[in-house]
């Protein structure tokens, strides 16, 4: 279980989808990413009340979504190191878009079905194939990034309690003239404030269609988070960081 590879990527409503899979030829699914394509303003957080729910009676109805059926624990690579994730199996991934209230939920579960159809008919088996041939490129990569302790946008977003996330704090940085937003380069730093330690950009090997691509993928520092908090505190959009529980 714990052999995993990223296998596809896929866009919904602006949100990235990253598929998974084990030598079984499984599809999974991080909580993390799941609740965000749902829609829950804290996407880890919004999974585990779904979970945990409890009744006046003490019932949890939906505990049966911690069975392997459903879904795992595991440790899985991330650019802050190896943290515990949840991820659910493709009927994990349906009953959870089911079970959640969200106005998204309905248009996920139409979205991700065609995904995971079209995956069933033999490209599924192709793609590991490729993966299999480009694993030692995909595991210099992996390396790469565990030896790094810098922060994907994603994870700095999440720690500053930013309002809307990673997209709107893409955004936001674009807007003050510290990433850029041409095509092909759009989210990556000017070179001014690479040299200024503040950022890194990393190649991110990915298997889009078949095809394993090369992504520049944009890391924060430490120097860097300090400073996108203290832009943020002078600018108007300091009004969506939460305030610290």
């Amino acid at each position: 279980m714990n052999d995993l590879v990223l296998f596809k990527s896929e866009v919904f409503q602006g949100i990235e989808c990253d598929f998974w899979s084990n030598e079984n030829k499984d599809v999974f699914m991080t909580s993390e990413q799941l609740g965000m394509v749902l829609g829950f303003s804290d996407p880890s957080k919004g999974i585990s009340n779904l979970i945990n729910r409890k009744l006046k009676s003490g019932e949890m109805p939906n505990e049966y979504l911690k069975t392997k059926e459903f879904s795992s624990s595991l440790a899985m690579r991330t650019p802050s190191g190896m943290q515990e994730t949840r991820i659910f199996t493709e009927d994990g991934i349906y009953e959870v878009a089911f079970l959640a209230k969200t106005e998204k939920a309905k248009e996920f579960r139409s979205w991700v079905r065609k995904i995971l159809k079209g995956l069933r008919t033999g490209e599924l088996e192709l793609l590991i194939k490729q993966i299999e041939e480009d694993r030692p490129k995909i595991l210099l990569y992996e390396q790469i990034m565990s030896s790094k302790t810098n922060k994907t946008m994603m994870v700095v977003a999440k720690e500053l309690k930013f309002i809307g996330g990673r997209n709107k704090l893409f955004g936001f940085l674009r807007s003050e003239g510290i990433l850029m937003s041409g095509k092909g380069k759009q989210n990556l730093p000017y070179q001014q404030f690479i040299d200024a330690g503040l950022f890194e950009v990393v190649i991110k090997i990915k298997i889009i269609n078949g095809e394993v691509t090369d992504i520049p993928v944009t890391l924060v520092t430490s120097k860097g988070m300090d400073y996108i908090l203290k832009r943020l505190e002078k600018s108007k959009e300091k009004g969506l960081l939460k305030q610290a529980n």
